[in-house]
């Protein structure tokens, strides 16, 4: 079984995750927590030897952890005593009784550099025994195997196989909050956006198109008769005709008792109330054609407005139907994502109680109780 298929068990998939970057850290995870119990180092130490005098132990033997310093000259193993910096120049001094000979070598570390005395070389090497760091360490998911400089890829060594499962269980828990870390970019932010998942629902106030302006009635221009119903009048009873100097009306020739000129007044009064009625009659006419006009524009609009409202019904009803459709898959949508976060959280729970489980098993430190301290 691969470290891909252990860690999807544990979250169901890792497709779209940097599996290599989550294994790295639960690499790098194992690394700093066994160093809560010292006497696990060794399971997890190498070795390695140099003839150099200063060697950058960190950068140059990847290192994390160093364990011991010995001196080797052929077949012979001498472990190194620290001592500090301070008398670093009495280690090499024959006269001190700090000074380190072949059979009793020492060595200090001066910034991240190891130096040791008597200095390596004519067929002696230093010889450090550490743990590495995780850039000392190759993976190899297919095969389920971590190992260092000293194994390969079908031999793990370096790091005990059964701390597998402690780098598995960490890096399902790094993928896992990355999971959860995203949540917030799957939920739809509006009903009417491009931008989310659902089609956009158009505005009501774009689709319809509704002209709401009143047709416009137009009075014809006013008509005045009056001039003619004036010399009606004062032919009948007036004094005058307004700018003649003589009397003329019926009136006037009644009390001349001239029959033919009453009869004449007579006939041309009523030829001035026939051109008063002439005037009154076309400004009728033009004013009901006008208004029948109007009426027909007016019963014009409100059939169109009946058809808008009807197509306006229409549009609403798909409208409330669209938004229904599109609510129901809101919420089935939030239901899953409900469901894949509650799943995402309980993993979450799950891999943490065991890797803490792990840890507490397989890296704190034992306590012994009473009678095996007695022993």
């Amino acid at each position: 079984m691969s470290f891909k298929t252990r860690i999807e068990n544990n979250t169901a998939s890792v497709t779209g995750f940097d599996l290599t970057e989550a294994l790295e850290k639960g690499l790098e995870y194992v690394l700093s927590v066994i160093g809560q119990n010292p006497a696990l180092l060794e399971d997890f130490s190498s070795t390695q030897t140099s003839a150099a005098d200063g060697v950058d132990w960190i950068k140059d033997a990847k290192g994390m952890y160093l364990l011991n310093v010995s001196r080797q000259d052929g077949n012979d193993y001498r472990e190194a005593r620290k001592v500090p910096k301070s008398i670093k120049d009495k280690i090499g001094d024959s006269s001190s009784i700090h000074f380190a000979t072949a059979l009793s070598p020492a060595y200090y570390i001066e910034g991240r550099k190891i130096f040791m005395r008597p200095i390596a070389g004519s067929g002696a090497v230093m010889k450090l025994e550490l743990v590495q760091n995780k850039n000392g360490y190759s993976i190899n998911d297919n095969n389920e195997k971590i190992y260092n400089a000293e194994g390969d890829a079908s031999t793990q060594a370096g790091f005990p196989p059964q701390f597998n499962e402690l780098v598995v269980l960490h890096a399902s828990e790094c993928i896992l909050m990355e999971k959860l870390s995203e949540f917030t970019n799957k939920l739809p932010t509006d009903l009417d956006s491009d931008l989310t998942m659902f089609d956009k629902i158009a505005d009501l106030s774009a689709e319809i198109s509704l002209d709401t302006s009143l047709p416009s009635f137009t009075a014809p221009a006013f008509r005045d008769a009056s001039d003619a119903l004036t010399k009606a009048q004062n032919l009948i009873d007036g004094t005058t005709m307004g700018g003649d100097t003589e009397n003329e009306s019926v009136q006037y020739w009644l009390n001349d008792e001239d029959e033919d000129m009453v009869q004449a007044t007579l006939s041309t009064a009523s030829q001035e109330l026939q051109r008063a009625n002439t005037i009154l009659a076309d400004y009728n006419a033009e004013l009901a054609r006008n208004v029948s006009l109007f009426q027909q524009e007016s019963a014009k609009m409100g059939l169109e407005l009946s058809e808008e409202q009807a197509k306006f019904g229409t549009k609403l009803q798909k409208y409330q139907a669209d938004l229904a459709k599109n609510i129901q898959l809101y919420n089935t949508l939030i239901q899953k994502i409900d469901v894949d976060f509650k799943y995402l959280t309980n993993q979450l729970q799950m891999v943490s109680s065991k890797k803490q489980e792990f840890i507490q098993l397989n890296i704190t430190p034992k306590k012994l109780d009473v009678n095996e301290r007695q022993v």
